[in-house]
């Protein structure tokens, strides 16, 4: 099936994203140097986006943006990837930012100004039904209002759109929703919060737990211990690839991209995420997110080698 271009709506925050690295986070009340500094266009939403049009898929992105440089900049950025199918409303509030600090150790910390990402209203998304309706998945993240978010939802459903859910940043939700989502992608923080349980359950306890409230395949993405798939409650645990990271900032967006191009190329649940994982491990190789985001022809080739 691979010669079938897959087709994918983003519908998620663009903003833009300032990246640091320190030897040592600051604490309270200390300032650190850094010797390594980078802007560039990011969001969730936007990196899925990158990533499926640099895997292969046929991409439309949908987001809103403030009357400012940055939301200015946003339909040149898409162009430049290949995406030029996009629905981008203009607010009067400031568009996205993200500050990004990492470390010696690859780990990094993110504050995010949702900015004008929250004006995207439910309205707004009946508005581009006809693409919902003609897209193999509808891939979104929280970075939108809630009740965006859900119309989204059920959208794609009533249209028998698959949708992928990554339920960052975490948030808990109503079971009905999980019911509807053809899959969902938590690292073990978020399945936490959405499980309602403490930090240090096992993933299985929480994917079971996730499973009772009503999702059917929920990922748990592991960092540098991989990813554990359980499709309705059969769990398998997948390692991740042994690379020195640099920087861990796009591995989940990167992973999410490569997980919904493989599924509507027709992979099966595992292998998607096989395929997923090397997408993730050859990202996190590289400082920031846009220059470590890979591209097919490297992905399929360590693919390829397992």
């Amino acid at each position: 099936m691979d010669h079938i271009k897959p087709k994918i709506t983003v519908i998620g925050l663009y903003g833009a994203s300032i990246f640091m690295g320190v030897e040592n986070y600051p604490q309270a009340g200390e300032t650190v140097v850094s010797q390594e500094y980078l802007s560039e266009p990011g969001g969730k939403g936007y990196n899925q986006a990158v990533a499926l049009a640099r895997l292969g898929a046929s991409v439309c992105f949908v987001t809103s943006v403030g009357e400012d440089v940055f939301g200015q900049s946003c339909q040149d950025y898409l162009r430049a990837e290949g995406i030029t199918e996009y629905f981008i409303k203009q607010c009067s509030v400031p568009t996205a930012a993200a500050s990004i600090i990492y470390d010696t150790l690859g780990t990094s910390r993110v504050i995010v100004y949702p900015g004008a990402s929250m004006c995207l209203t439910r309205e707004d998304i009946f508005k581009i039904q006809n693409v919902i309706a003609k897209s193999d998945f509808l891939l979104l993240q929280n970075e939108l209002p809630i009740e965006t978010l859900y119309a989204a939802v059920e959208l794609a459903v009533s249209l028998n759109t698959r949708v992928i859910l990554n339920p960052a940043p975490a948030m808990e939700f109503e079971s009905t929703i999980l019911e509807k989502v053809y899959a969902l992608t938590p690292n073990e923080g978020e399945a936490a919060v959405i499980a309602g349980m403490k930090a240090g359950a096992s993933p299985q306890e929480l994917a079971q737990r996730i499973h009772r409230q009503g999702a059917r395949r929920v990922l748990i993405t592991l960092g540098e211990r991989g990813v554990f798939v359980s499709n309705e409650g059969k769990g398998t645990q997948i390692e991740a690839m042994h690379v020195r990271a640099v920087d861990t900032t796009g591995a989940g967006d990167t992973f999410n991209g490569a997980l919904v191009v493989s599924l509507a190329r027709g992979f099966e649940l595992v292998a998607a995420a096989r395929y997923a994982v090397v997408a993730s491990g050859l990202a996190v190789t590289r400082p920031g997110v846009m220059d470590a985001i890979p591209y097919k022809e490297t992905v399929d080739l360590f693919y390829n080698q397992l």
